[in-house]
Parts: structure tokens; sequence; C-alpha cells
């Protein structure tokens, strides 16, 4: 069997692509609000390395956190939706 990679977890089994998709979001969120994986991962009462295995897919990203996630992007001048955060829409639309 050939070593995982991002996109595949420790057995070489895909992971969903929400899930992916949903990384890729978090962490333009975490770009554009200027924060560290350890900062955002304390404001979210999580280790960095799970704010880390969000952004690549690994995890998922619950609705408590999303929300969680929208309360600290507002906090920083940054409004969001869960949209922005599940439903592929685009920061340029904020």
């Amino acid at each position: 069997m050939p070593p995982p990679d991002d996109r595949t977890n420790d057995s070489g089994a895909s992971f969903d692509s929400l899930n992916v998709r949903v990384g890729i979001a978090v962490q333009r969120i975490r770009r554009r609000i200027a924060l560290t994986h350890e900062e955002l991962g304390k404001a979210l009462a999580l280790e960095s390395g799970s704010v880390d295995a969000i952004e690549r897919g690994l995890s998922v990203l619950t609705p408590h956190l999303a929300n969680r996630l929208i309360t600290v992007a507002a906090a920083r001048g940054l409004v969001l939706s869960f949209d922005h955060v599940y439903g592929g829409r685009l920061l340029a639309e904020v």
C-alpha cells in the first residue's frame, strides 16, 4: 500500500471532498483575519494541530466550531456566514 498523503487517511481511503473544501475555506478565513494556527486554535479552544487537520480536510469542522470561527472572524472585522464556511461562498463576496 502506498504511503498516505494529504488526500487520504492512514489506511489510504480518500477523504470526503466536503471536508477538503471546508478546510480550504477555513485556511483562507484564518489567513484573511491574520491568525496563526496556534492563535486560531486558542480562539476555538483547539490544539493548533487540530486547526491544521481541519484545514487539510483530515478532521471535520462541526457546526459548533464553525459558529465559533464566524464569531472570531467578526471580532476581527470579517463578517461571515455558514455559506462562507460550508457552502463555497467566496470571501470576496463579503
